[in-house]
C-alpha cells in the first residue's frame, strides 16, 4: 500500500529524521525502532512531546545496549513522570562511564604496582671485565712456566743432551694436559741411560 512504501521509505531515510509532526506513537513506531542515536531521538522528542508518553521501549533498549548491569539497573531505577526515560538513560549512562574511568584508574594503579614489584625482583647482571694477568694452568696455583729446556736446548752440547732436552720437553707438555699421565722422573734416567746414538738431522 501507499502507506507501507511511505514507511519503508522513512526507515531507508531515518537518520536524517527530527520531527514526526502529530502522528501517533504507534504509527510511526516501526520508524522510531530504527534510530540507533539517543541524541537524535531526544530530538523527535522535543519536536513531537507526545511522541515521549509511549517511546520507554526505546530509551529501555538503548539502557540495555550501552549501560553495562543494565536489567539490574533497570529494575531499581524508574521515572517518576513516564515521559522522562531520557533523563533515566542520561543518569545511568554518567554512572557507567565514571565506573568505567575508576576501573581504568584501579587497572593502572595495579600494572604500576605489577611493574615495581617486578623491578624490584628483576636480578640485576653485571658485566663484569676480568683483569689480565698471567694465564694460569688448570692444576696450577703460580703463574705458567715457560717451557722446559729452552736455554738448555741452547746451551746443549752434544746431541745427546739435545735429546734428553726435547724429551724433557714432551714430558712437561704431557704433564699440563693430564696430571695423571706425567711420566716419574726416574724413568727419564733410564731413557737417558739407553741413547747410543743420536738421529741424523739433530748432527746436521
Amino acid at each position: 500500500t501507499l502507506f507501507d512504501m511511505a514507511q519503508r521509505a522513512c526507515i531507508r531515510n531515518v537518520m536524517d529524521m527530527y520531527d514526526v509532526g502529530e502522528l501517533r506513537y504507534e504509527t510511526i513506531r516501526p520508524v522510531l525502532k530504527n534510530v540507533t542515536n539517543p541524541a537524535q531521538l531526544r530530538q523527535i522528542e522535543e519536536a513531537s512531546p507526545h511522541i515521549a508518553e509511549d517511546d520507554a521501549e526505546l530509551w529501555q533498549a538503548f539502557i540495555r545496549r550501552d549501560i553495562s548491569k543494565a536489567e539490574s539497573k533497570l529494575q531499581v531505577t524508574r521515572p517518576k513522570n513516564p515521559s522522562s526515560w531520557w533523563k533515566v538513560y542520561r543518569k545511568l549512562k554518567r554512572e557507567d562511564e565514571a565506573e568505567t574511568r575508576e576501573a581504568e584508574d584501579r587497572l593502572k594503579a595495579a600494572l604500576n604496582r605489577h611493574k615495581v614489584d617486578k623491578g624490584a625482583k628483576q636480578t640485576n647482571i653485571v658485566h663484569a671485565v676480568i683483569p689480565s694477568g698471567e694465564r694460569r694452568s688448570g692444576w696450577s696455583s703460580g703463574p705458567r712456566e715457560k717451557p722446559f729446556g729452552e736455554q738448555a736446548l741452547k746451551n746443549a752440547k752434544t746431541a745427546a743432551q739435545k735429546i734428553t732436552v726435547l724429551k724433557r720437553q714432551a714430558l712437561q707438555r704431557q704433564a699440563g694436559r693430564s696430571v695423571a699421565q706425567s711420566v716419574p722422573m726416574h724413568q727419564l734416567s733410564q731413557l737417558r741411560g739407553k741413547v747410543t746414538e743420536a738421529p741424523a738431522h739433530m748432527i746436521r
